[in-house]
């Protein structure tokens, strides 16, 4: 796939996201032609994020892993059956293009899940201590 049309499929994603999120997570990888894609995007007024890879392909899949087995990452019953077929036959497959980008976005959601967000939170405590009873427990000092 040319650089155009990887543009183009790039631009078409967003749109077909943006449908039923107000603002979607465009991931690429920060290296080689992708850099200029994110650019250009950018410059086009779409929201692309470029996100650096310390580790290979087999290592990023191998810390998602345990997600996809433990059933918090699933998947649709229809419509993922080739990034199904990939991640299944990892290392033998000819094409590993969409484990590479499935292990690179599920990456970034890990991220942004865990990373702290500003407002305020309740914590619910799970002993009923109410104010009365803190004050009282300093009444007689």
């Amino acid at each position: 796939m040319g650089f155009s049309e990887t543009r183009s499929q790039a631009r078409s994603l967003y749109d077909a996201l943006a449908l039923n999120h107000p603002k979607p997570d465009l991931v690429i990888e920060d290296v080689g032609y992708q850099k200029s894609l994110i650019e250009v995007l950018a410059e086009d007024g779409y929201d692309a994020k470029g996100v650096r890879v310390a580790t290979d392909k087999r290592s990023r899949l191998a810390t998602v892993s345990p997600l996809i087995q433990s059933g918090k990452i699933l998947f649709p019953k229809k419509g993922a059956e080739s990034l199904i077929q990939q991640i299944i036959g990892f290392g033998i497959e000819k094409h590993d293009d969409l484990v590479d980008a499935f292990s690179l976005a599920s990456h970034n959601f890990i991220e942004e899940s865990n990373r702290p967000r500003p407002g305020i939170s309740i914590i619910e405590s799970p002993i009923d201590y109410t104010w009365r009873n803190f004050f009282s427990d300093f009444r007689g000092v």
